[in-house]
């Protein structure tokens, strides 16, 4: 036994590294409100885990280098069922115990985690974050809706005010809770670290006080110690765009073209309960959220209303002891249909399973529904047995190819929807969906020719609408980044804090990479960039990676363990990054390959597909 301990220490100190991969923590526990065969993902920044659902339970063993977040998603597929990624708290390994319903919305609202106490912990801190802000903004709601509505001026500086006071006092409250608790963890420093640019100073260093000396002297608590000493904190809150003055009556509000009336019997439901119709209008060239609450009794309701549109509303039961945090989008008994002029009936023993009729967009959208439906399916099982099969390669780049073919026959169906109906506002619901499914696909550039088709193939009528002017302008923003079109320039500073330009690198190709330390499928990607800059560097490719990080030590960290040796810039500034607003990004990893006189060549090429073209381009050289 003690030859064996010293034959390891030995081989640990000749190898250079421990071999943390032996490390493990085992996640599982029950689900609910999911199906048999049901995938949940857990994704570290560069790896992802997967867990099949079997028999009510699933069982994840997930590597563990160091104390941090997983990031726990399910049915990461198609845009109407992907569900937010929730983060999950790992401080060793070992096992976490926790349950899952899916069948109250957001996963984070039907967790448990059972062990270990800091996984507990940290899960409490997070369902407590969602209610503050949801408690914060009704209340602000209340104090302020009536004024926004008849005022001639209204005070939106107040508000924000009001709302940035409310959001910090809670957040430092939050913070102060759990750091007392449970100041000689990690737990702790990596919260204060994590939150330290969104608070003032003071309350930085009174949190950081709270720590036990064994975290302050950690790798983290030296980090938050050396921004608070050196000169090098910055608190800022983001100044949010204030929203015009010139906000409508509520008289103008209610006097939208369509009239309508919702007539609804719930069986059975005899105990007292209300139903909120929320959906959009427009008015005063200006779109109006809505959010009528009307009661109900023995199972019966109605409500009178007008809207400027047909549009999707939802419907929200809420019964005697439901919670008031929670939002409407995550409570179990919601049901989606289109307002449309008329009179519109909601029958069913449920609210979620009922039935609607009378309304005319109501029936195009369901005709619409039936059409998806099989290429859907389709497309679901392709997914589930890629995930299934991910170890094998071949097999893996056929299912992908497959999944192209439905989802082209997905466009298919849904051009053919919009082009029968170019006047119907189903139509226009389509399109959102569509763009939206791009966005999470980050396609939104390369598939600019196709989204411009489908808008124009709308009546005026339709994309006539505040909303509709909206997506235009972003249409336009996509326009002068395809391929073909001038590469916009840009200055940046280095790690060095040296300016650098793209329209310096003019002669030589380059790929413009937008990415971040926190990006999951960036850092995936980042071993297949290295193998194309190693293998056209020397003929005349350069990459120049912009962050989208805030953090410059995690993306110095990143660059530095993924050992990426070309060209980095970055302001700190997240989402807001200059080159990042200039190229109107809104996912990562997004790039644009550019050749030698500054015009975009080929957009988002990743995996097989950025080598191929890259070797068409400089193979011969």
């Amino acid at each position: 036994m003690i030859r064996f301990f010293f034959i390891a220490i030995l081989f640990i100190i000749f190898s250079g590294e421990a071999r943390s991969q032996e490390a493990v923590t085992v996640i599982s526990g029950t689900v609910s409100g999911t199906d048999k065969g049901d995938v949940i993902f857990f994704s570290t920044h560069n790896r992802r885990d997967s867990a099949v659902v079997e028999d009510g339970r699933y069982t994840a063993s997930i590597p563990f280098s160091a104390p941090g977040l997983v990031y726990m998603s399910h049915k990461m597929m198609l845009g109407a069922n992907a569900i937010h990624m929730t983060p999950v708290y790992i401080e060793a390994p070992g096992a976490i115990e926790m349950d899952i319903d899916f069948s109250k919305g957001r996963p984070v609202n039907g967790m448990t985690i059972s062990s270990p106490s800091l996984s507990m912990a940290y899960l409490a801190y997070i369902k407590k974050s969602l209610k503050d802000e949801y408690l914060a903004e009704q209340y602000l709601r209340l104090k302020y809706g009536k004024s926004f509505l008849t005022a001639t001026e209204p005070n939106y500086d107040a508000y924000q005010q009001d709302m940035k006071f409310f959001q910090q006092k809670e957040l430092i409250n939050r913070l102060e809770d759990i750091v007392k608790a449970h100041s000689s963890t990690h737990l702790s420093t990596f919260l204060i670290d994590e939150n330290i640019q969104t608070l003032p100073e003071d309350d930085v260093k009174r949190l950081y006080n709270h720590l036990s000396k064994k975290q302050r002297q950690s790798k983290t608590g030296r980090s938050i110690a050396e921004k608070l000493h050196s000169g090098s904190y910055s608190f800022a809150m983001k100044e949010e765009e204030m929203p015009p003055v010139n906000m409508p009556s509520e008289d103008e509000i209610r006097s939208g073209k369509l009239k309508f009336a919702v007539f609804g019997q719930i069986n059975p439901l005899s105990e007292a309960a209300k139903v909120v119709f929320h959906y959009f209008t427009e008015a005063g060239g200006r779109q109006i959220e809505m959010a009528d609450t009307v009661a109900v009794s023995d199972g019966k309701f109605t409500y009178n209303g007008s809207t400027a549109f047909p549009g999707p509303c939802n419907l929200i039961l809420i019964k005697k002891g439901d919670s008031p945090s929670d939002p409407y989008y995550l409570r179990p008994e919601v049901l989606t249909f289109f307002l449309d002029a008329g009179n519109i009936y909601v029958k069913g023993e449920t609210l979620r399973r009922a039935t609607v009729e009378g309304s005319m967009a109501q029936k195009l959208h369901e005709e619409l529904r039936s059409l998806q439906f099989p290429v859907s399916q389709k497309t679901g099982s392709l997914y589930r047995k890629l995930v299934a099969s991910r170890e094998n390669e071949a097999n893996k780049n056929i299912l992908v190819s497959q999944m192209e073919v439905t989802w082209d026959i997905l466009d298919s169906v849904n051009t053919g929807f919009i082009r029968k109906h170019p006047d119907s506002y189903v139509s226009w619901q389509l399109f959102k969906d569509i763009w939206e499914t791009q966005l999470g696909r980050n396609l939104l550039t390369s598939k600019h020719t196709y989204l411009n088709m489908l808008y124009n193939t709308m009546s005026p009528g339709v994309t006539g609408s505040y909303e509709a002017k909206k997506y235009l302008k972003e249409l336009s923003k996509l326009a002068t980044l395809k391929p073909g079109t001038a590469a916009p320039d840009f200055t940046m500073n280095n790690m060095a804090g040296k300016p650098v330009s793209l329209h310096a690198l003019r002669g030589k190709y380059v790929l413009l990479d937008f990415w971040a330390s926190w990006c999951v499928p960036c850092r995936r990607e980042n071993p297949n960039v290295k193998n194309a800059y190693a293998a056209y560097k020397d003929k005349g490719l350069e990459v120049l990676a912009v962050t989208l990080d805030k953090d410059s030590a995690a993306w110095m960290e990143a660059v530095k363990k993924d050992d990426l040796p070309w060209l980095h810039v970055g302001d700190m500034k997240g989402w807001d990054t200059y080159a990042a607003v200039v190229y109107n990004v809104k996912a990562v990893p997004s790039n644009w390959l550019i050749d030698p006189d500054g015009i975009v060549v080929a957009v988002n090429l990743t995996g097989e597909a950025l080598q191929k073209r890259l070797g068409e381009l400089l193979g011969n050289k």
